[in-house]
């Protein structure tokens, strides 16, 4: 049993890493030559690989990121609007009954993530944005799970569990998504850069 035991860890250790892996590659297919040019040798140390693997995951990744974007796809376009009237409470419904379904929020919760969804359709309407925060008491209380489902309705949804500030710019700048950050503080510490651009984000003067 033990030793089923620790072959399923490991198992679990190497599927984290390889996700690891891929979320950082798909961060350096979105940089310029110039900036993926700058990080290139540290990142394929930081992989343990030899830069030209590293070269020719990153141009399979822009190449995918490209497919991507010449398909008429929601990060683009945005989801298309119904073409009849909407009923707005049936629609705030089908978020509550989905977000009670998987996952478990406080009292008020559910009403805030609700209309917070919902505003994420309009948010070039308001001058000021509130962020979200998802926290929980301990490790593996279903936060991430949360996120999914947030992440399935909301407008130009993007998840990541690691970003950098040159990342979050360009895909800001080119998709205008709803970034959804998991486990943001396990990278976000001493990342002054990135703190900056994340705690201006939510002022329309400030997003630049």
């Amino acid at each position: 049993m033990s030793d089923f035991n620790e072959l399923g860890e490991e198992k679990k250790l190497l599927n984290e890493g390889e996700k690891a892996s891929n979320n950082k590659i798909n961060e350096l297919a979105l940089l310029s030559p110039i900036e993926y040019e700058q990080q290139r040798v540290l990142v394929s140390k930081e992989l343990n690989c030899r830069t030209s693997v590293l070269d020719s995951e990153v141009k399979l990744a822009r190449a995918k990121i490209k497919d991507h974007e010449d398909s008429s796809d929601e990060l683009a376009d945005g989801i298309t609007p119904w073409p009849d009237v909407v009923d707005g409470e049936d629609i705030a419904n089908s978020i509550l009954s989905a977000l009670n379904k998987y996952s478990i929020i406080p009292e008020g919760g559910y009403e805030a993530v609700t209309l917070w969804i919902m505003a994420s359709y309009c948010m070039n309407s308001f001058r000021i944005f509130p962020k979200l925060l998802v926290t929980s008491p301990e490790k593996r209380c279903g936060k991430t799970t949360t996120i999914e489902t947030i992440g399935a309705m909301t407008n130009r949804s993007i998840i990541v569990s690691n970003i950098t500030a040159a990342t979050v710019f360009r895909a800001v700048e080119h998709w205008q998504p709803t970034l959804l950050i998991d486990e943001g503080d396990t990278f976000l510490d001493g990342n002054e850069e990135l703190r900056g651009i994340l705690n201006s984000g939510h002022t329309k003067s400030g997003a630049y």
